[in-house]
């Protein structure tokens, strides 16, 4: 037979202490296995290893340099794979099972510096490796819950945990082991004019596109993307709170990361208020608003403009003449009547219209005046009407009620947290009355400003703020230029 030829796995989960388990060491003890054995070395490209570095086999995050060795080991170019210990390979039942397919089809053999020869093709084997990965398994979940135990702990004292330097604040250790974090001025100007734009209706993309055009930098120095600025506007620390988010044991604002809870006053102050987090945080995950695009040229789309015959959202599509329309789109591309269709340019510019006369004469910011104020109660009546629904659902689920009891619940409970939800967001009028407060020569300085952007995104969040949609009626017969009259008076805001 000719020579046997291996290949060596090592992996670090977390690579501070740079002891006897470390990455390199793995790596030298390893090579020295391979050498006495006299086997052939498979190398990862142009490394003599498949390593990687600072990634836990129990989180299951992937692992691209054990991807790599599956498949060089399923292509039939490696007899073993060598590593530091069996528990390199695997801290979960799933992945052990993955291997034993794996040997069972390839028939490679598996060894290691400190257990010696993994054997995985026979059932005494195969017992002793399922044994000992339920006990890995075990602990590292002890561990994980002990984690979470000390930073919820750390949480409700609202001290600092974790990095010192994040956008908005700047920190450092003191010598009694305590820490002081202060507010970054420019940056906290930064993520209080996101949040502005954000509250008033303007679309999260047109931000960060906005906010890269001139030059304002991420943390990192880098470009702004949606995840990191979402990341940023939703976490309890800018508001000077401490929060915990249950199974989360890492800093990283994911995209679909919603926040934790809030546990505690922090020992920094705050740059935005917990309200105004919390409308953020309702603002960035509504559904609704995801649903529209953003980046849209047609001013009015998102629910601006509806039909007047059926209260269906006019669609903005080009026509064959070159020009654009607002359209009711019916079946089965829409889901509308198809009884209403008027010009784009026409529209905007007679909407826009009325929203300026309404701010000059103080009718908006009178309504929204009078429509804010403290939304402490209006939030507390939405989160508990959507834990009571989470647990309806959760009791459908486990099949403590049938199907037909779950709707007839849900049913008036949906109909209390829309009509809860549509209060809160007259409630939550101030950024709205912050727009409209300067009067009209101030709207439209604004207005023009973001034109020569060609943010339409933002012109569009300033309609949103002060008005909900306009109904556009069927045309009338022998009138082919706009007819006004087709157009009702705005919906305005509170």
């Amino acid at each position: 037979m000719g020579q046997k030829r291996a290949a060596v796995y090592c992996r670090i989960s977390d690579d501070r202490s740079g002891k006897e388990a470390g990455v390199q060491r793995q790596r030298e003890d390893c090579l020295a296995l391979v050498a006495r054995e006299g086997w052939s070395l498979v190398h990862d490209g142009p490394t003599d290893t498949f390593t990687d570095n600072d990634v836990s086999a129990f989180s299951g995050k992937k692992r691209p340099a054990y991807r790599r060795l599956v498949e060089a080991v399923t292509a039939g170019e490696v007899d073993y794979i060598v590593t530091w210990h069996n528990d390199r390979l695997h801290r979960r039942p799933v992945e052990l099972e993955a291997l034993i397919a794996l040997v069972e089809r390839t028939k490679v053999k598996v060894a290691t510096v400190k257990a010696g020869e993994f054997d995985l093709s026979t059932r005494q084997g195969i017992t002793m490796a399922r044994l000992g990965v339920t006990i890995a398994n075990d602990a590292s979940m002890a561990t994980r819950e002990r984690v979470q135990r000390a930073m919820r702990e750390r949480a409700e004292q609202g001290k600092v945990h974790g990095a010192l330097r994040t956008y908005g604040y700047a920190g450092r250790r003191n010598d009694d082991g305590t820490h002081t974090i202060e507010v970054v001025p420019e940056e906290a100007a930064v993520i209080r004019e996101a949040a502005r734009r954000v509250m008033a209706g303007e679309a999260l993309l047109s931000v960060v596109k906005d906010f890269n055009a001139r030059g304002i930098s991420s943390l990192r120095g880098g470009q702004w993307s949606r995840s990191t600025l979402r990341g940023v506007l939703v976490s309890a620390r800018v508001a000077g709170w401490r929060e915990h988010t249950e199974g989360r044991t890492n800093g990283a604002h994911g995209s679909l990361w919603r926040g934790g809870e809030f546990v505690a006053k922090a020992e920094w102050k705050g740059i935005l208020t917990r309200q105004q987090v919390e409308q953020l945080r309702r603002a960035l995950t509504d559904p609704a608003r995801a649903r529209k695009a953003s980046g849209r040229t047609y001013l009015l789309s998102g629910g601006l403009v509806v039909c007047g015959m059926c209260g269906t959202p006019l669609r903005g599509r080009p026509t064959r003449n070159g020009l654009r329309d607002y359209t009711c789109t019916a079946p089965p591309v829409g889901r509308g009547c198809g009884s209403v269709s008027i010009k784009q340019d026409a529209l905007d510019t007679y909407v826009r219209d009325l929203v300026r006369a309404a701010i000059a004469d103080g009718r908006v910011a009178e309504r929204l005046r009078a429509g804010s104020g403290d939304a402490d109660e209006a939030v507390a009546l939405v989160s508990s009407l959507e834990t009571d629904l989470a647990a309806l659902a959760e009791d459908h689920g486990a099949g403590r009620i049938t199907r037909p009891e779950w709707m007839a619940a849900r049913e008036p409970l949906t109909a209390r947290l829309d009509a809860a939800r549509r209060d809160l967001a007259r409630r939550d009028g101030a950024e709205s009355l912050a727009l409209v407060s300067g009067g009209l020569d101030a709207w439209d300085r604004r207005w023009h400003e973001a034109g020569r952007s060609g943010l339409v995104d933002r012109q569009r969040a300033m309609l949103r703020a002060v008005m909900a949609s306009v109904a556009v009626g069927p045309a009338v017969r022998g009138r082919n230029r706009f007819d006004p009259d087709r157009v009702s008076e705005p919906d305005w805001r509170a």
